[in-house]
């Protein structure tokens, strides 16, 4: 007579004590700002593509390892992060800000063009109270900021005829925060004012009087009414002054602004950490308060701050750059790809967290928006190809600035990052998805030249200037296909030439590469959690295989009773007539060296003994 048994297999971790990248990661983030990473910036560029890295990797390390450590820098980084949200354009959405991408309002910012009627003057502007012997455009060295061929804009005074001025009439959008930037030096003092001709007010009044070139700024508001006129001007402080000398160079004006891009870089890993904290019992007790507030912020100041952008135009539907100031592509056109899928993830997340199902539905809409842009590779037809931006809705998408090209290395890395986490859902996008990226990779974009680099494109294998930079999401692939860890640890150690723990290269995106080469190392067990399924067989976790079992007897579980953290466990039960039912995976191993092996489990309460076994398959031993 036969009986039924089962064990449940919750995490398994074998580990080298002195683990080779975690030592190359701890060293490369102590590194980077003496280990405060960018989280003390204010400019919302810096914290997207600088900042979410690191917070990220936090996040991966701590999966990695369960070095709640990591965790613990990680809030501690958000926390100064949340006292730096401002609401500069008081719509009651808290906020971080950059001036990075907004279109320029000063033409001919940088005086490099020449007006065509007066070669004295640069292109759009204009004297006022002044002649070509007062104000004039000049390349003479020192005369502009650059030591490399450059122009710049001199003012002397004259001290009879009043102020000489270089002034330009500003375009801009009703009351919105502007920043007013420029170089300047003086033999006395200068000074830049934004003026509103038609009401008379200053809007923007900024003293300098440094003697060698300095950066200067000033904040202001443009008028409620757009139809009043404002004027930059440039001049000295003290007309009456002789001998006085001003001299200017890349005077700039752009919109304070907010981007959806950067909120869903940099809030991912936040709601990441949400959930895990909700998901793994040994955390709640530290970080429940702190998941509860970070859930408010990012609920009442995120998730809809964006709605008037959000268009649809069946079967798609996309955010959209929300006025003409903001980007070259003008109001109204669809975020290239990168710059949306990001925030879907952190709302896919967030759904997760709260169970909403409006948060599931605009992320599954985007993400499907991403899956219809797919297309069959030019170079392998079992891969993909997809475009930087497409035309997805029709207002404003026929910019000239639209960018129809395949989509670049770099920023493929970040929608294939996310695509790979739906597909662990099964959610728009599955397991022959992630195989076809695989196949993107390896049989397009891939080149084992000089030790191995990604193409410029996912239609080449074309050098990529930044190819390492490239390599952030492709490398997770490695749950596909283990040649992709081998290949990007090679490509690794060739861009680096590493011979020690010391680091040649901090760049902001390396953290996060090397949290994926060592979450991902043959020398430790992989999908420790089994919360990764296989793209091969949705049944079972990536990188585990079955030794005389099958679907039902080994499985994969998301079921509550079958894990103990996270989304997954694995579950085992037995076969009395088929023999031993196996979960394995092949680990490799520095010979000599200590491991740690470590696993949470239960069973029903029939099985006497849990057998976690080494197996040496060359010598036929068990350790």
């Amino acid at each position: 007579m036969s009986f039924f048994t089962f064990l449940c297999v919750f995490f398994l971790s074998l580990t080298l004590r002195a683990d080779d990248y975690k030592l190359r990661f701890d060293t490369a983030e102590k590194s980077i700002n003496n280990g405060k990473g960018f989280y003390q910036s204010k400019n919302s560029a810096t914290l997207a593509w600088g900042e979410a890295y690191v917070l990220q990797s936090y996040l991966s390390m701590y999966k990695s390892y369960s070095d709640i450590s990591y965790l613990d820098k990680l809030t501690n980084h958000f926390n100064v992060m949340k006292e730096n949200l401002s609401d500069p354009q008081n719509d009651g959405k808290l906020g971080w800000q950059t001036i990075d991408y907004s279109v320029e309002k000063v033409k001919n910012s940088a005086f490099t063009d020449v007006a065509s009627s007066d070669s004295t003057l640069p292109k759009s502007w204009s004297r006022w109270q002044s002649t070509d012997a007062t104000v004039y455009r000049s390349t003479k060295a020192g005369d502009c900021y650059s030591n490399k061929p450059c122009a710049g804009l001199v003012i002397k005074s004259n001290p009879g005829q009043g102020w000489q001025v270089a002034k330009q009439s500003i375009s801009y959008l009703p009351g919105k925060l502007y920043q007013l930037s420029f170089l300047g030096k003086t033999n006395s003092s200068g000074q830049a004012t934004v003026y509103n001709v038609s009401s008379g007010d200053v809007l923007a009044n900024y003293t300098f009087n440094n003697s060698n070139w300095g950066y200067h700024t000033a904040q202001f508001f443009t008028p409620i009414n757009p139809n009043d006129q404002i004027v930059l001007e440039l001049y000295q402080m003290d007309h009456s002054t002789p001998d006085s000398i001003v001299y200017f160079d890349d005077v700039s004006i752009r919109l304070v602004a907010e981007y959806l891009a950067h909120d869903g870089m940099i809030l991912e890993p936040i709601a990441n950490f949400i959930l895990e904290v909700q998901r793994t019992p040994e955390l709640l007790a530290k970080y429940s308060n702190l998941a509860f507030d970070y859930t408010a912020l990012i609920e009442s100041n995120f998730i809809d701050k964006w709605d008037n952008n959000w268009k649809e135009q069946p079967p798609n539907s996309i955010y959209t750059f929300d006025n003409d100031d903001l980007s070259s592509y003008g109001g109204g056109s669809s975020l290239p790809h990168n710059q949306y899928v990001h925030f879907a993830k952190m709302l896919f997340t967030m759904g997760k967290v709260t169970k909403k199902k409006a948060y599931f539905d605009r992320a599954y809409a985007m993400m499907t928006t991403l899956k219809n842009q797919l297309k069959p590779n030019r170079k392998l037809n079992n891969a993909y190809e997809w475009n930087y931006s497409d035309y997805i809705v029709t207002n404003k998408d026929n910019s000239p600035e639209r960018v129809l090209a395949p989509e670049y290395g770099t920023y493929a890395s970040m929608d294939v990052e996310v695509m790979i986490d739906f597909a662990h859902s099964l959610s728009i996008f599955d397991g022959q998805d992630l195989l076809k990226l695989t196949k993107t990779l390896l049989g397009v974009m891939w080149n084992d030249d000089n030790g191995g680099y990604i193409g410029s494109n996912v239609t080449t294998n074309r050098h990529h200037n930044n190819h390492f930079d490239a390599l952030g999401g492709w490398i997770l692939l490695a749950e596909v296909d283990s040649s992709v860890w081998v290949k990007m640890d090679k490509a690794w150690r060739s861009f680096t030439k590493f011979r020690s723990i010391a680091v040649d290269d901090n760049h902001l995106y390396r953290l996060k590469i090397l949290a994926a080469l060592a979450d991902w190392d043959p020398k430790r067990v992989v999908n420790r959690g089994f919360e990764i399924m296989s793209a091969h067989d949705p049944s079972m976790a990536a990188r585990w295989q079955r030794y005389q079992a099958t679907s039902s007897t080994i499985y994969r579980s998301t079921n509550v009773e079958d894990r103990y953290s996270g989304e997954a466990g694995l579950v085992i039960k037995t076969a009395p007539d088929k023999g031993w039912q196996i979960a394995e995976q092949a680990v490799s191993y520095v010979a000599g060296q200590k491991y740690k092996l470590k696993f949470a489990a239960k069973t029903n309460g029939i099985v006497s003994d849990i057998d976690q076994t080494i197996f040496n398959d060359q010598r036929g031993q068990s350790y």
